[in-house]
């Protein structure tokens, strides 16, 4: 029990630091996706 105890503080300093880097990291990554979406249909016809 104490391991997870341990464990748990430092996944929660990261998941704070995370939500600064996440909203600049997940419109470029839908971007991508979109692009490449566009990229295979463009290759499919």
């Amino acid at each position: 029990m104490k391991e997870s105890e341990n464990d748990a503080p430092k996944l929660e300093t990261p998941l704070r630091e995370e939500p600064r880097l996440a909203p600049q990291t997940l419109p470029e990554a839908s971007e991508v996706l979109e692009n490449k979406r566009e990229e295979s249909k463009v290759e499919i016809t």
